[in-house]
């Protein structure tokens, strides 16, 4: 239910929005924290102990967590794209939000935030994520107060931008379906990593 109402909330705060630049990153987001709620209620109640004692592997449990992640995600994805496109006075179109740029960037995000966070939560349980919203929120504090300290500021953009960059040049070089097959490749090695730490950690994990 609540997932739903993220999904809802997506849709209408998309349609309000003019530009993809702040819709992209919130967006994706809101839509890595929907799986995150069930593995949270799952910690809470101490449902892993149960899990463990069906006939399956602990790796198993920690792959069907990976799995049931991104079928969530890319159904909440697609849904709320959908609410976009379809509520009365949206701002934003389909060339918008259907774009190369604007698909890959969601993943990639997606793929960070899932695969920072879920070895947290798998080792932490629903502490890690508190932790986690918290930095972020510090973060955007620290953020906004060192933004007058003008050489600081300027190195941190630099550097985003040099980031950026690389990957932006990396697309004449390979052509748009070499590109893609290279973004699809690094974002599958990123969820591969994630899922290896998530493993190691959980083979040793007491319940």
């Amino acid at each position: 239910m609540t997932g739903i109402l993220f999904i809802v909330y997506m849709g209408y705060m998309g349609s309000r929005l003019v530009h993809t630049n702040i819709y992209v990153p919130l967006s994706s987001f809101m839509i890595f924290i929907i799986p995150l709620m069930i593995y949270t209620r799952e910690d809470k109640f101490k449902a892993l102990a149960i899990s463990c004692s069906l006939p399956t592997t602990r790796k198993d449990i920690v792959l069907s967590r990976y799995l049931t992640s991104w079928i969530l995600m890319l159904a909440a994805y697609f849904l709320s794209t959908v609410l976009v496109l379809i509520l009365p006075g949206s701002k934003l179109h389909v060339q918008d939000l259907v774009t190369f740029r604007a698909i890959f960037l969601t993943l990639f995000l997606m793929t960070l935030f899932l695969g920072v966070l879920l070895p947290l939560l798998t080792r932490f349980g629903t502490v890690a994520l508190f932790v986690f919203l918290i930095s972020l929120q510090l973060l955007g504090i620290i953020g906004l107060q060192l933004r007058p300290i003008k050489p600081l500021a300027n190195t941190i953009k630099a550097l985003a931008e040099g980031i950026r960059n690389v990957f932006l040049s990396l697309s004449p070089h390979l052509g748009t379906i070499g590109y893609a097959i290279f973004l699809i490749g690094l974002m599958l090695f990123l969820n591969y990593i994630s899922l290896k730490c998530s493993e190691f950690i959980f083979s040793r994990k007491e319940l």
